[in-house]
C-alpha cells in the first residue's frame, strides 16, 4: 500500500477529539466516538498487513509495534501512582495493572461499572479500547479463513454483530460498549472497504472521488454535535448505536473516496498528520496524566481542569510525554522486543500490583486503614453481573437465598441508595421468614408509565406483601414517586417509604482521613437539620393518610441528635458523600425489623 496521508489525518481527528473528550471540553462531549474511528482503521490495515499463512509473522509485527509503549505507559502508570495516591485509589490501580497485563482491560472495566462513570480511580481506563482491539487480532486469521471458503462470510458476520450490539446497547449499554464480539462490526467495515473498495489499501481510480471523500469527513467533524448519550438503553441514542453507525461509515467513506489534494496538502491536513504521526503514543499518554495530575483522595476520576494554568499543565505534559513514548519507544522499541521480554514484562507488572499494594497498607494506621476499607465496605453492585448476562430482560431479582418464605415477599425498589442498603434489609426480611426482591435497575421507575405498570405487575405475579421505596431526597416524587404509590393503593398493595439517610457535601471517608490526618473540621448535620432538608417529604408522607402507606424516619435512627460518620468500631458508615457502606447500613437493621413487623402486623390485621 502507498502512502495514505488521509488514514493519518483521520487518526489525528479521532485522538483530538477523544482527548478534548477527556478534558471535559465544551464542545466535545462525545468525543468518545473518537475510538470508533480507530476502530475502522484499524480493520483496514489488519486486512492489508495479514498474509495467509503467516500468524506468527503478523502476532510478531503487531506486538513489536504495540507493545513496548504499552507496557511502559501501565508501569510508569503503576510507579506514579505508587507515589501519590492513597490506598484506596491504588488498590483500584492495581487492579487495572492486573487487566492489562493480560489485555482484558475492557473485561475488567466491564466487571466495574459504565466506562462514563467517574466514581472508580481509572487512570488506565483508555487501555479498554487496546484489549477490544488486540483480542480481534486474535480473529484474523479465522476471518481470512472465512472469507476464503464462504464469500459473503465477512459482510454476514458484520450484520449479526451490529444487531446483537444494538440489541445489547437497549440492555446493557455497558455490555455492548466493552465487548469485542459486540464491536468486531466496526473493524469489519474497514476490513471490507480494504478488501474490495481498494487496490491492496490504495484508492481505486474507478471509486475514487474527493467529494465524497471530504463530505464523509465533513461528518466526522461533526463529532460533538452528534445527540449521543453514553449510558441511554437506546440504539437511536445510545452508545455504540446509529451515532456510532454514521461516524464508522463516514470513516469508510474517506478510506474510500479520499480526500481532495487541496486539503491533504494544506496546512490544515499538514497539522492533522502530524498529530496523526504521535496518535498512539497520545492516546497512551494523555489519560493517565489528566487523572493523576487532577487527582484527590477519594475523589474517583476527575476529568475537569478547574483553571486555565491547570489545562495548560496538562497540554503541556501530554505534548511532552508523547514526544518521549514516540521517540524513546515506539520508534525504537521493536529493536528491543521479543516474545519472552514481552512475557517478563507482562510478570513484572503483575509482580509489581501485588506486592506494591501490600507495602502501601504497611504506611498507614489502623484507623487509617478503617477508612481506606469504607471502599469496598459494600456489596455487589444491584443484581450482579452474572444475574444480568442470564435475565438480560428481568425487571427484578431476588436478594435473599431464594427459600420459601414462611410469611410471605417484599419488594425493595429504589435508586443506588435503596442499593447500599439492601445487603442489610434482605438479611432482617430473610430472619422474619420473607423472601425480598429488588429492583435490576438504578432508575426502576425510568419516569415511565409503563415502567410503573411493569413493576406493578410483576408485584402482583410475585403477590409481595409490601412494597419497600428508598430514594434520595424528592426528586421524581410528584411524576414518579407518588404515581407509583397511588397504583400499588389501587392495587391494594401495601407501601412502605424509607425515608432517606443524611447526606452530605463531601465524600465522608475523605473528610475522616483528613481530620485524622490534618485535623480538619468534620461535617455536622443534627436531627433538626435533616428533618429541614427533608422537609418536602415528611409533609408528603405525612399527608398520606392510608392504611396501605407507612414511612419510617432513617434519620432518628442515624442521629441522636448529632449524625453519625462511623459505627461503634469506627468503621465509616459511608463510602461517599450518602451511600452507606455495610458497616453503615447495619445500624439500620433494627428499623428494618420494626417496619417488617408493621407488615406482617398489617397482614395478621387485615385477615
Amino acid at each position: 500500500m502507498e502512502y495514505r496521508k488521509d488514514i493519518q489525518i483521520l487518526r489525528g481527528v479521532s485522538v483530538i477529539s477523544v482527548v478534548l473528550f477527556h478534558l471535559n471540553m465544551r464542545g466535545f462531549e462525545n468525543g468518545f466516538l473518537g475510538v470508533d474511528v480507530f476502530f475502522v482503521i484499524s480493520g483496514f490495515l489488519m486486512a492489508l498487513l495479514y498474509r495467509e499463512g503467516e500468524a506468527v509473522a503478523f502476532y510478531s509485527r503487531r506486538a513489536r509495534r504495540l507493545l513496548p509503549a504499552y507496557f511502559v505507559t501501565v508501569l510508569l502508570t503503576l510507579l506514579i501512582a505508587a507515589c501519590i495516591v492513597m490506598p484506596v485509589e491504588y488498590g483500584q490501580v492495581v487492579e487495572q495493572g492486573l487487566f492489562s497485563a493480560f489485555f482484558i482491560s475492557n473485561f475488567g472495566f466491564w466487571l466495574q461499572n459504565s466506562y462514563f462513570s467517574k466514581a472508580e480511580f481509572t487512570p488506565l481506563l483508555h487501555l479498554w479500547s487496546l484489549g477490544v482491539e488486540i483480542q480481534f487480532y486474535l480473529l484474523i486469521p479465522l476471518l481470512f479463513l472465512l472469507a476464503k471458503k464462504f464469500k459473503w462470510s465477512i459482510l454476514a458476520l458484520l450484520i449479526v454483530s451490529l444487531l446483537i450490539c444494538f440489541v445489547a446497547t437497549t440492555v446493557s449499554s455497558k455490555t455492548s460498549f466493552f465487548m469485542m464480539p459486540l464491536r468486531i462490526w466496526q473493524f469489519l467495515i474497514g476490513y471490507l472497504v480494504a478488501c474490495h473498495l481498494t487496490v491492496a489499501g490504495t484508492l481505486r481510480d474507478d471509486i475514487r472521488n474527493p467529494i465524497l471523500g471530504c463530505l464523509s469527513f465533513f461528518v466526522l467533524l461533526s463529532i460533538p454535535f452528534l445527540p449521543v448519550d453514553g449510558q441511554s438503553t437506546s440504539f437511536i441514542i445510545g452508545h455504540p448505536g446509529l451515532a456510532a453507525l454514521g461516524i464508522c461509515l463516514a470513516t469508510a467513506g474517506v478510506l474510500t473516496f479520499g480526500l481532495p489534494d487541496m486539503f491533504e496538502k494544506g496546512r490544515i491536513g499538514d497539522a492533522f498528520e502530524l498529530v496523526g504521526k504521535y496518535s498512539y503514543s497520545i492516546y497512551l499518554a494523555h489519560f493517565p496524566i489528566i487523572v493523576l495530575y487532577l487527582y484527590q483522595p477519594f475523589s474517583g476520576t476527575i476529568l475537569s481542569p478547574s483553571t486555565p494554568y491547570a489545562i495548560a499543565v496538562i497540554v503541556a505534559l501530554i505534548v511532552i510525554f508523547s514526544l518521549a513514548l514516540y521517540h524513546g519507544v515506539e520508534r525504537v522499541g521493536a529493536n528491543f522486543y521479543s516474545a519472552l521480554r514481552a512475557i517478563g514484562v507482562s510478570g513484572v507488572i503483575v509482580m509489581f500490583s501485588l506486592s506494591s499494594e501490600t507495602l502501601m497498607q504497611k504506611r498507614f494506621s489502623s484507623s487509617e486503614q478503617k477508612i481506606f476499607a469504607a471502599w469496598s465496605d459494600r456489596s455487589v453492585y444491584r443484581c450482579g453481573k452474572v444475574f444480568r448476562l442470564l435475565h438480560p430482560t428481568s425487571d427484578l431479582c431476588e436478594i435473599t437465598d431464594g427459600a420459601e418464605g414462611k410469611k410471605g415477599t417484599l419488594l425493595l425498589i429504589g435508586n443506588s441508595h435503596a442499593d447500599s442498603i439492601k445487603t442489610s434489609f434482605a438479611k432482617v426480611a430473610s430472619a422474619h421468614g420473607y423472601r425480598v426482591f429488588f429492583s435490576v435497575d438504578n432508575e426502576p421507575l425510568k419516569k415511565s408509565r409503563d415502567s410503573v405498570e411493569r413493576l406493578i405487575a410483576e408485584a402482583k405475579a410475585l403477590k409481595v406483601d409490601a412494597v419497600f421505596l428508598h430514594f434520595a431526597g424528592s426528586e421524581g416524587l410528584e411524576n414518579v414517586i407518588d404515581p407509583f404509590i397511588v397504583r400499588l393503593a389501587e392495587e391494594e398493595t401495601r407501601t412502605v417509604w424509607l425515608m432517606p439517610v443524611p447526606t452530605y457535601e463531601n465524600n465522608v471517608a475523605a473528610t475522616l482521613f483528613n481530620h485524622l490526618t490534618r485535623g480538619d473540621k468534620l461535617p455536622s448535620q443534627n436531627l433538626a437539620t435533616y428533618h429541614e432538608i427533608n422537609r418536602d417529604l415528611f409533609a408528603y408522607a405525612k399527608s398520606k393518610k392510608s392504611s396501605d402507606f407507612s414511612y419510617y424516619d432513617l434519620g432518628s435512627v442515624l442521629c441522636h441528635p448529632e449524625c453519625v460518620l462511623v459505627d461503634q468500631q469506627g468503621r465509616p458508615a459511608y463510602f461517599d458523600a450518602g451511600h452507606l457502606t455495610l458497616s453503615g447500613a447495619m445500624l439500620l437493621e433494627n428499623v428494618f425489623a420494626s417496619a417488617i413487623d408493621g407488615v406482617a402486623r398489617s397482614k395478621k390485621f387485615a385477615h
